[in-house]
């Protein structure tokens, strides 16, 4: 079964927004028979709430995937590019919701 991480904007946005967007994506993944990672669910690095905490942490449950899944609005998150940064740098399958 494909593992498929969500990417997308969270922060700087309305947060109903974002969330209804990722709550998207995973009916499509669960839709499609993969098993899909929300960032929504990950926690900080060692519980701190920190920018750059929550980034690593995501980052280590996006390795652990066979693919990503970029929402439309992954291209306004910094978080997202670099995501998309370190997919394509490990030849990580993507596709676009």
């Amino acid at each position: 079964m494909t593992k498929t991480y969500i990417s997308g904007r969270i922060t700087g946005i309305n947060e109903d927004e974002s969330r209804w967007l990722f709550e998207l994506a995973l009916e499509h993944s669960i839709a499609s028979g993969e098993r899909p990672v929300n960032p929504w669910n990950i926690g900080p690095l060692f519980g701190i709430k920190k920018y750059w905490c929550y980034v690593i942490a995501d980052l280590i449950e996006l390795l652990k995937c066979d693919k990503i899944l970029l929402l439309p609005n992954w291209g306004d998150s910094r978080g997202a590019k670099i995501e998309f940064a370190v997919a394509l740098f490990f030849n990580l399958k993507f596709e676009y919701l």
